[in-house]
């Protein structure tokens, strides 16, 4: 009988942290992407409006 029940299975544990990193780091270029939009959005009506 085996010492463990279960196999180490490292290597999966290892690529969903990299997958959820990759994800994480992809949505944040998002936000910031989304964030200039919205301030070059109000510099461009508070010119237009003066």
């Amino acid at each position: 009988m085996p010492d463990k029940m279960m196999p180490d299975h490292w290597g999966y544990v290892f690529a969903a942290y990299g997958v959820a990193a990759v994800a994480l780091v992809t949505y944040w270029r998002h936000l910031v992407r989304r964030a200039r939009s919205l301030v070059a959005r109000q510099r461009g009506k508070e010119g237009k409006a003066a």
